[in-house]
């Protein structure tokens, strides 16, 4: 495998999306909830970040109970979390928030009756602050039996075989090599934070029939709340 005839960018999900809606790249890995708005889109590869039950760092934070609840912060670092919580709310929860953006809030700045969609690195230590985490993968498949997918290999045109050969063991590669990953990660930014349970138990990475179902079941849900 030569990848000196591929040209990788380091984004984040959300600017994957943005570069292949505008056709500014030909794959990357993006929130599930944008996968519409990409002309074109096409999931390829058998694997995803996803989870099978609680996922720990997609959370609702709050310091009151979730049925006291009657305003909820979203973090527009991602639509899909964004999507979902409006999901579990309407569907799940009976809940009739009022949804505001983040904006920086911060954990001191919440009173009783409000709560935060957090993700990613914003979500270690939360317990510190929120005496309530509500964990969203896990509420999905409470909800539905379900697993949840975070995140997709998408592709927005036809791309040759021996380049999606490639990139399939490129990621395999890759998760055979987790250990070695974690190894090179910094011990500073994870402090009092299980990453090896994390990245070895808590996210699932198959793109499997149930996930797939899973998958196709928040893309109803969520076209439905646009009507």
């Amino acid at each position: 495998m030569e990848f000196r005839d591929y040209i990788l960018d380091f984004d984040v999900p959300s600017t994957c999306a943005e570069k292949l809606i505008h056709n500014t790249t030909d794959l990357g890995i993006v929130p599930v909830a944008t996968i519409p708005d990409i002309p074109h889109a096409n999931i390829i590869t058998n694997y995803c970040i996803g989870a099978v039950n609680a996922v720990k760092t997609v959370v609702l934070a709050s310091q009151r109970p979730l049925k006291e609840i009657r305003t909820l912060y979203l973090d527009p670092d991602s639509r899909t979390s964004v999507r979902l919580s409006r999901i579990l709310a309407r569907h799940y929860w009976q809940m009739d928030f009022e949804f505001l953006p983040l904006n920086g809030k911060s954990p001191d700045e919440f009173e009783d009756h409000e709560a935060a969609i957090l993700i990613g690195d914003k979500t270690f230590g939360l317990e510190r602050h929120f005496h309530n985490i509500t964990d969203l993968a896990a509420e999905w498949f409470n909800f539905t039996g379900l697993p949840f997918v975070f995140a997709c290999w998408v592709t927005n045109k036809i791309i040759p075989e021996t380049i999606l050969n490639d990139f399939e063991k490129a990621l395999a590669y890759g998760l055979n090599h987790i250990e070695q990953a974690i190894a090179e990660l910094d011990p500073g930014r994870y402090a009092g934070v299980d990453i090896h349970q994390y990245l070895t138990h808590t996210i699932s990475y198959t793109l499997d029939e149930e996930k797939k179902k899973g998958m196709a079941l928040f893309f109803e849900y969520s076209q439905a709340l646009n009507r």
